[in-house]
């Protein structure tokens, strides 16, 4: 009777399988193949651009192993390079204000939680509706359904679904546009914010085991490289800053017609001819800024600060 017991069960084990198909219930988050595809669009220059976010390679930033994750594509580099890992059923960045790794994404939460991920300027919170899984593509995945919070605690009215393994996705389930999906969750704040004017929108993920596009896109038609000459990099330090914010352009460039500020409203509070070596901010309210330069050729570059 224990024998025929036991052949029953192991037999259940063998067959269970073909009753699931695809992955069980999640996926590597950071596998090397692993590719998302993100629409960015609006800008101060009207941008409508695709670009990707893959692994550049494997590091280690403070003793902790972890992904160097990187966009191509891109006409503008809005997002700088980024550090993660995840374990435990969590996914960390690195963040360069706290000099330390936070936590975005957590499956061990359930339905009613709130969850708080720390910002450069405050904390971005969600709520946690519904916990529950999706078909994926070829992919089974746990999905979170969730809504933002304003800053006053109150709903936003903005609400998305986070992927076990891709991250916030919009909500790909029930719309057929893609919606504001900032990777990142500690700048998922960018959203509902005119401050750099840009909207970052998930539309497919791809790796060596299939694809998700519940767009009908063509990821893998993605441009991967921009064979446009390198644009000169604008640096700004320190950032967060205090009373003066030091500006670099790397190479040295003569054709910057004029650098421009606006505060996280979009509303203009300073404009200088040329690039200034320097921009006092010391009566500048903190907060979030961006800064504009723009080239003789008609081009922009756009960097983000905050005022403390």
């Amino acid at each position: 009777m224990i024998n025929r017991t036991m052949k029953t069960f192991y037999s259940f084990l063998l067959i269970l399988p073909l009753f699931f198909p695809g992955s069980a219930f999640s996926q590597d988050w950071f596998s090397p193949d692993h590719v998302r595809t993100y629409l960015m669009t609006g800008g101060f220059a009207g941008v409508h651009d695709y670009f990707n976010l893959e692994v550049e390679k494997d590091t280690v930033v403070h003793g902790q192993a972890c992904q160097k994750l990187i966009i191509t594509g891109a006409m503008i580099q809005i997002l700088q390079p980024r550090y993660v890992y995840s374990a435990d059923d969590r996914v960390y960045a690195y963040q360069s204000a706290a000099d330390s790794f936070a936590v975005l994404y957590d499956f061990n939460r359930v339905a009613g939680d709130t969850v708080t991920v720390p910002t450069e300027f405050g904390v971005f919170q969600y709520v946690i509706e519904v916990v529950d899984t999706v078909q994926a593509g070829p992919w089974t995945l746990r999905r979170q359904q969730a809504y933002a919070l304003q800053y006053t605690g109150l709903p936003s009215g903005w609400k998305f679904d986070i992927l076990d393994g891709i991250g916030i996705v919009g909500e790909p389930f029930v719309s057929t546009q893609p919606g504001c999906s900032y990777f990142f969750l500690d700048e998922a704040p960018y959203c509902y914010s005119a401050v750099d004017g840009f909207d970052l929108k998930f539309v497919c993920t791809r790796n060596a085991q299939g694809v998700f596009s519940p767009y009908g896109l063509n990821c893998a038609l993605v441009d991967t490289d921009d064979p446009a000459a390198t644009p000169p990099v604008l640096d700004l330090f320190p950032n967060p800053v205090l009373a003066v914010l030091n500006i670099e352009l790397s190479p040295a460039h003569t054709g910057v017609r004029e650098t421009t500020v606006r505060n996280a409203c979009g509303q203009e509070i300073a404009r200088f001819p040329g690039l200034p070596a320097q921009i006092a901010t010391g009566s500048f309210p903190a907060g979030l800024y961006l800064l504009t330069i723009s080239l003789e050729g008609g081009q922009r570059q756009t960097v983000r600060f905050v005022k403390k």
